[in-house]
């Protein structure tokens, strides 16, 4: 299930602010900075004040991956050991994983206009990659049926969102797609 809209600046605050309306969720930043420890997020507060930091250090894009502690499942921080010839000789950063967290991110090129991506694994797809991944445990320790009441509570408020601001949904997919992220993009 992924959806992606363009929502102005302030539409995109809004929708970070939406995220902890039900539940206590813990945001991450999808991926650490270069030698640094992954962030987390446990208030609307926290989160906005990073999304505001973003936009005035000039970031091209924020990546941020959301936890409801009542889908279960497994989450792990890991190590990803960079080549320090491409990464200004930084050696590692992290990045969080499992196969229920909903991947929330903003593409902050086109600024103050911000094209929002809401996406999550479903059960089929986890199911499909498990052997592939098994550092990720069974999907089965997710709560499926909450992880997609969550993500479809985020998409649905996002296109309202969007609507409201007369900005436009973008895409809207929800059938299964057991391309890796990368596939996708070529």
């Amino acid at each position: 299930m992924q959806s992606t809209a363009t929502l102005s600046r302030e539409g995109f605050t809004e929708l970070a602010a939406f995220v902890f309306e039900s539940g206590e969720p813990v945001v991450f930043h999808a991926y650490s900075g270069y030698g640094q420890p992954l962030r987390s997020f446990r208030s609307p507060s926290e989160l906005i004040a990073d999304i505001e930091a973003a936009f005035a250090d000039g970031q091209k894009s924020l990546g941020f991956a959301l936890h409801y502690p009542d889908t279960k499942g497994h989450v792990a921080e890991r190590k990803i050991t960079l080549d320090p010839k491409t990464c200004d000789g930084h050696t590692w950063r992290y990045t969080v994983q499992g196969w229920g967290l909903i991947q929330f991110q903003g593409d902050l090129r086109r600024a103050p206009a911000v094209e929002c991506h809401v996406a999550v694994n479903t059960q089929r797809r986890a199911e499909g990659w498990a052997d592939t991944y098994p550092e990720l445990r069974d999907p089965s320790l997710w709560d499926w049926r909450v992880v997609q009441h969550h993500a479809g509570r985020i998409i649905r408020k996002m296109k309202k969102i969007a609507e409201q601001t007369g900005c436009t949904e973008r895409r809207d997919r929800a059938s299964v797609d057991n391309r890796t992220p990368l596939a996708r993009r070529r």
